[in-house]
């Protein structure tokens, strides 16, 4: 298993990627400060399709429909090169 290197994500995409994150601590808040606190490794997947915000998913939601459907198109975009 190894890695290849795809270059650099632009300065648009690389904005709405930071403004994602930005939306998910603030969503998760307390849980996020106290994985921070205790020094706990997590990884946080978001990707998700825009349509999927079912509230009994274990998919985590990004609660700004626009930043969700931006980041959405992104990934597929990404995806498909």
């Amino acid at each position: 298993m190894g890695v290849k290197f795809r270059g650099v994500v632009p300065p648009n995409p690389q904005s709405m990627r930071v403004d994602s994150l930005e939306t998910v601590k603030r969503d998760m808040s307390a849980n996020w400060n106290s994985r921070l606190a205790a020094k706990e490794t997590f990884r946080l997947n978001i990707w998700q399709d825009e349509d999927d915000t079912e509230e009994d998913s274990d998919n985590m939601g990004i609660s700004d429909p626009e930043i969700a459907k931006a980041l959405d198109k992104w990934c597929r975009k990404a995806a498909r090169k």
